[in-house]
Parts: structure tokens; sequence; C-alpha cells
């Protein structure tokens, strides 16, 4: 298991730990060990009861391991349930939206593909000058062995 996964088993332990007893008896008894047991034993992470948890500075992780818990074991009315998982889809479409946008192969190779066609138009210049060389170059050998050929 790596590290960030262990400090966000700490963080909801910890998150865990300040719940009311009602909410914690409703989370299958193995799991809450899979936290304690699993967890980073350095990393300490206060937890301020009376701040919302998004005030917390928590992991991603962790937030996302809430919102299952939350989402399996604390919501019981099919209704919330159903907006919950719209909610979480919804979030989870614009955070897609904002990696592909990141990560967009066509946004990440513009500045490659000008610097490619700056290249190729040196490139036909180049080629364009040395025929233009050649051609005078040949003109004049021509010319030579016209002159010596008299």
């Amino acid at each position: 298991m790596n590290q960030s996964t262990m400090e966000a088993y700490a963080e909801v332990d910890a998150v865990l730990n300040l719940m009311d007893k009602k909410y914690l008896d409703e989370i299958p008894s193995k799991l809450k060990e899979l936290f304690s047991k699993e967890k980073s034993k350095d990393y300490f992470k206060k937890i301020v009861s009376d701040k919302p948890l998004k005030e917390q500075n928590l992991k991603e992780e962790t937030l996302a391991i809430l919102a299952v818990i939350n989402y399996n074991y604390w919501c019981k009315d099919e209704k919330h349930k159903k907006e919950l998982l719209e909610l979480y889809s919804e979030n989870e479409r614009k955070y897609q939206d904002v990696l592909r946008e990141k990560y967009n192969p066509d946004n990440m190779f513009k500045g490659h593909i000008q610097e490619n066609k700056i290249e190729e138009n040196i490139v036909k210049n180049e080629k364009a000058l040395m025929e233009k060389k050649e051609n005078f170059f040949v003109k004049f050998i021509k010319s030579l062995k016209n002159i010596f050929h008299h």
C-alpha cells in the first residue's frame, strides 16, 4: 500500500473518531479496523470538529472514501442516494473535462506542430537556395566549357 493511501486512511480514521456512535455503528467493524490498522503511524491530521470537512485540507482520497462511506452506510433514503450519485457523477464529469483539456494531445503538441512547420519552411528555403546555387554553378560551368570549347 502506498504512503498516500495510508495517510488518507489516517485522515479517515481521525474523522471517524469524531463521529457520533450512531454513525460509527452503521459502518462494518472490519472496515473501521482496516482504516485503523493500515493507516500511517507517522502521519497525524488534526481534525477540527466544528469546522466543515471541505475546510480541513483533507486529501482527495480521504474525501472520496468518506463519500463512499456516506453513500453506502449513512444515506438511507433512495431519493437522496440518487441525488448523491448524480452529484458524484457530475463532479467526476467536470474533473474528467478538466483533465481532458489539460492533457489534450491536440493542445499539448500545438507548440511542437508550429515549430515543425517553421523547421519545414527553413528546410524548404535552404533547398530552394541550394537549387538556385546549383543552377548558377551548373550554368557557370557550362558557360566555362563553352568558352573553352570554342
